[in-house]
């Protein structure tokens, strides 16, 4: 089967309500499309013809950002932050000096 006909094949079961996997991810209709004696897809063609359709990348969740709380401290020098750097590849240029604290 060509490509054009699997896809137009994805396109009426994917757009057709009846169908249990219409408007889902690409494992569940992956799963769905297993049983179909038809035809053959891969994980990858299914993947890459639903970033191609609107209503599946419109309609997907977006991936949040974690979110990371404030740090509260007590007063001034409760607590402090520093960073080491390693700077070695520049050492020649800064008179042997290899760390650089921050």
């Amino acid at each position: 089967m060509s490509d054009q006909e699997k896809r137009s094949f994805l396109e009426e079961y994917y757009y057709n309500p009846k169908n249990p996997a219409a408007y889902t991810t690409t494992e569940k209709l992956y799963k769905a499309l297993k049983s179909n004696k038809n035809y053959t897809f891969s994980r990858g063609f299914i993947r890459k013809w639903l970033q191609d359709q609107d209503a599946y990348t419109l309609q997907r969740e977006t991936r949040q950002p974690k979110r990371i709380p404030n740090i509260r401290v007590t007063g001034i020098n409760s607590q402090w932050s520093m960073d080491l750097m390693d700077v070695q590849n520049l050492s020649k240029q800064n008179d042997g000096i290899r760390y650089l604290l921050n």
